[in-house]
């Protein structure tokens, strides 16, 4: 697994120090500010795909290349 640069491999062989630690550290709360960042973008997305199938008659939201139910 790829988290940095400068680190791959196990885990296990990562060095233990306090340097590493917070840089992996601050990997991790970034990318769980982004993960979080798109849970609701889907979110939002999927409420405005909803709402629009439901205005159109659509029994289901459509799919690329598809229009209503056809």
């Amino acid at each position: 697994m790829h988290l940095l640069p400068c680190v791959s491999g196990d885990a296990r062989e990562l060095p233990t120090c306090p340097e590493t630690f917070d840089i992996l550290s601050v990997r991790l709360r970034v990318l769980d500010e982004r993960a979080e960042t798109l849970d609701r973008s889907r979110v939002a997305l999927r409420g405005f795909v909803s709402a629009t199938a439901r205005r159109a008659g659509w029994s289901v939201p459509c799919r690329p290349g598809r229009k209503g139910n056809g």
